[in-house]
């Protein structure tokens, strides 16, 4: 029988097992070899020369498969790869529809078109993007006054590739001012204690 109490505990190892998948090496001759024995293999067929007039009729009759495991000799088309690779990504769920993760699924069609004109940028070299860092500080000072900085105050901040890597920071920021504090009050630190809900990011489990 199972208790609806733990469903929570359940859904938050679910999704950090999600957040840690792991991938396995793919060998491409081991592979390829494997699916000889297709029925479709083995019924051969008329082969016809390959046709890049458009991505289908390019991926359909072309006579020349295209590597997925490792860096073929030839090129191939730009379009064809793409078409490969977006009915590929058309398997995944769709973001708008995503309830389980901590992600946006919508944005502003002039944020997503800075993004693209932006994504060239190297954000670590600091010196050649003077502009972008600019907006970087700019961005700390915002969420520093949404968390009610004071004069006085400096707050540090930094941009970072995702939510759990900015829970992570968050998090041990918060338990070393816990474990300052307790060192001037003359106390222990060696067992920190985070009381949070159900739906807390599960990165914070990990601060610990």
């Amino acid at each position: 029988m199972q208790c609806p109490a733990s469903f929570p505990h359940i859904s938050q190892l679910l999704k950090t097992l999600l957040e840690m998948a792991l991938a396995r090496h793919i060998d491409p001759e081991e592979l390829i070899e494997t699916l000889k024995d297709h029925p479709l293999h083995k019924a051969g067929g008329h082969r016809r020369s390959t046709n890049h007039t458009t991505p289908y009729s390019s991926r359909y009759a072309a006579s020349v498969e295209l590597s997925k495991y490792k860096i073929p000799q030839d090129g191939a088309p730009a379009d064809t790869v793409h078409q490969l690779l977006k009915d590929e990504l058309d398997l995944d769920g769709k973001p708008s529809l995503n309830l389980a993760s901590f992600v946006g699924t919508y944005m502003e069609r002039e944020a997503e078109a800075l993004m693209i004109e932006n994504i060239s940028k190297n954000m670590s070299d600091a010196d050649e993007y003077p502009a972008m860092m600019d907006m970087h500080a700019r961005c700390i000072s915002i969420i520093a006054h949404l968390w009610g900085v004071q004069k006085g105050e400096k707050a540090i901040g930094s941009a970072t590739t995702g939510s759990s890597e900015a829970i992570h920071l968050g998090g041990l920021a918060m338990k070393r001012r816990w474990q300052e504090k307790r060192r001037a009050e003359g106390k222990d630190t060696s067992k920190p204690n985070i009381i949070m809900g159900a739906n807390a990011q599960v990165a914070l489990e990990k601060v610990g």
